[in-house]
């Protein structure tokens, strides 16, 4: 006669249990939130509020050690109300600032519970090169001709006014450090992890693209023609951003940009301190991102998360 304690039969795995070779589903950018491993609604949430406390404390550190030395040198001194963009310190603060926000979103969702860091940047959990160098060409194309429609609205047809480099060389190398790192983290921030913080609660991809813009617009202080020209572009990347399954493509146009930008600054044919944008140079910069991120989009399906990324990691 059997025991009574016999063990042949099968327990049913528990609900919250999931088998080690379960199929993971398939998981837009926007959801990939949901891919943590023990995944609650409040972790993203709190990856946010970590990484805005690690990047106050870091900027503060960042203030003092640009400032320190000045004041040490002169106590008396007294600092503009407004950063000078073509002063490396000015630069440095303005631009430094807010490229600290890379390493504190990345340390804050990493705390928060987000394995691998790197799905914070795409589907892979990784950068993805072969996709970068796809979007470098097109990236280029459009700033150039942005680049052109703003020097022909600044200095007019056969515009006599003298261009040339009117900074020391020295702050070509510091915005070829600074400026990519600073389009890295926006994008970080707004179409990664505070799309990913939207995108865990609110399924429909629309929700993650469209509420993160007014976030976006308070950052920058322009006209009405120049918030106009970026809310496309934040609208723009975060919806490339949705389909390529990751960063790459909307840093890369970031970054471009925003050297084309400081290049012209640099050269006497733009004003980086100013907040009034011409409605000509508006609509040529929204008409180039679109057309980039249409360039961009070969794929006919959504990027996704793959099974692999999670049991590698």
């Amino acid at each position: 006669m059997p025991s009574s304690t016999s063990t042949d039969v099968t327990t049913p795995p528990s609900p919250m249990q999931t088998p080690v070779d379960a199929p993971v589903p398939p998981l837009a950018h926007h959801r990939l939130a949901r891919s943590w491993p023990q995944y609650r609604w409040w972790k993203p949430l709190l990856g946010l509020v970590l990484s805005a406390v690690i990047y106050a404390v870091g900027g503060f550190v960042l203030i003092l050690a640009v400032l320190l030395p000045q004041l040490i040198q002169d106590p008396d001194a007294e600092f503009p109300a407004e950063l000078d963009f073509y002063d490396p310190w000015g630069f440095t603060l303005s631009f430094g600032t807010i490229a600290l926000m890379l390493p504190a979103v990345l340390l804050g969702f990493r705390l928060a519970g987000c394995r691998p860091i790197g799905l914070l940047l795409s589907v892979a959990g990784r950068l993805r090169w072969t996709l970068m160098g796809r979007c470098l060409v097109p990236a280029v194309v459009v700033t150039a001709g942005m680049a052109a429609v703003s020097t022909w609205t600044q200095l007019g047809v056969g515009g006599a006014r003298e261009v040339g480099l009117q900074v020391p060389w020295p702050m070509l190398l510091l915005a070829l450090v600074l400026v990519p790192m600073q389009a890295a983290a926006e994008e970080y921030v707004f179409r990664g992890a505070l799309m990913q913080t939207l995108g865990a609660w609110l399924k429909h991809p629309g929700w993650a693209i469209l509420l993160p813009v007014p976030f976006f617009l308070l950052g920058h202080d322009y006209d009405l023609p120049g918030q106009v020209g970026i809310g496309v572009f934040a609208v723009a990347t975060a919806w490339i951003t949705w389909r390529t399954g990751g960063l790459e493509a909307a840093i890369v146009l970031h970054g471009v940009n925003n050297l084309g930008v400081c290049l012209l600054g640099f050269c006497g044919i733009g004003d980086l301190a100013a907040m009034e944008v011409s409605w000509p140079v508006a609509l040529a910069d929204a008409a180039a991102v679109v057309t980039f991120v249409l360039w961009v989009d070969g794929r006919r399906r959504t990027g996704r998360l793959r099974a692999s990324t999670l049991r590698s990691s």
